[in-house]
């Protein structure tokens, strides 16, 4: 493996486990202060809350810990996305707010935004593509005489 291959490699496991890590800190975060954030969903008139709270936070910790240690990544990735496909626009509706609140909404929804970008990029990366996988990365490694691993197996 050359050094640049390593390279990218240390920086794709680093960025992963911190990502994986944060969602599954934010799930565990959600679980210790359960009451709060039932009682925000149903201000929010979310149905079930008392199901769906805990549920999506037990689902947003195994989504992080499956990105972090790469384990089903794919799944894992589909998990976190759907999690913030439904929670999204739902939790943050920034554009039924006013003022302060309205900045507050706005800006949880970009995170989450951003957030559900990086878990399509880490779903269309999962079970066998390269790190580093782009037209003209492929083109440049199909001339190497070294083979490419691919990022599963990383551990």
């Amino acid at each position: 493996m050359s050094v640049g291959s390593a390279v990218v490699r240390a920086v794709f496991v680093l960025g992963r486990t911190i990502f994986g890590g944060l969602l599954a800190y934010m799930g565990v975060k959600n679980l210790q202060n359960l009451s709060g954030r039932i009682a925000y969903a149903e201000a929010k008139e979310i149905p079930n809350p008392k199901v769906l709270v805990p549920a999506s936070s037990g689902a947003l910790i195994a989504g992080g810990v499956g990105i972090a240690l790469w384990k089903y990544p794919r799944l894992a990735a589909a998990g976190v996305a759907t999690f913030l496909a439904g929670v999204t626009p739902t939790m943050h509706d920034f554009w039924n707010m006013e003022d302060e609140d309205r900045m507050n909404e706005r800006n949880a929804f970009l995170k989450n935004a951003a957030l559900f970008g990086a878990a399509l990029a880490l779903l269309g990366s999962g079970n066998g593509a390269h790190p580093n996988a782009s037209p003209a990365v492929e083109t440049a490694e199909a001339d190497d005489t070294e083979a490419v691993e691919t990022v599963d197996k990383v551990e």
